[in-house]
């Protein structure tokens, strides 16, 4: 796959699904993408790292005009990067929220005290 390659209207409509999807999660999702985007920068360097970090940057910043400037920049040079990585967040947080669903109680006794 071609990353500066322009992306299908229905990659474009996934897109923008998947961007409202990434910015609605919560500061700490954002957070963990950072650390992870550094880290995986560090084992896998270069664009993956990159990519999962800056999204960790859209997260937390919500309206900050930098951080949109970079995700539009990365819009415009590598479209097919970005839907990946998108695509990459949603997968992995619904894995998430599947395996550990929210109000989930710990099993009795499976945490020692």
């Amino acid at each position: 796959m071609n990353l500066a390659s322009p992306l299908s209207p229905a990659q474009q409509l996934e897109l923008r699904e998947l961007e409202a999807e990434v910015r609605s999660l919560p500061p700490s999702a954002g957070a963990f993408l950072i650390a992870s985007g550094a880290v995986g920068g560090i084992v896998l360097p270069g664009v993956p790292g990159l990519a999962i970090a800056l999204l960790g940057g859209v997260v937390l910043a919500g309206g900050n005009t930098t951080v949109q400037k970079l995700d539009s920049l990365v819009d415009e040079n590598a479209p097919a990067l970005r839907l990946e990585a998108y695509r990459f967040v949603s997968r992995f947080f619904s894995d998430l929220n599947r395996r550990f669903p929210k109000g989930a109680q710990p099993k009795s006794g499976s945490h020692p005290e």
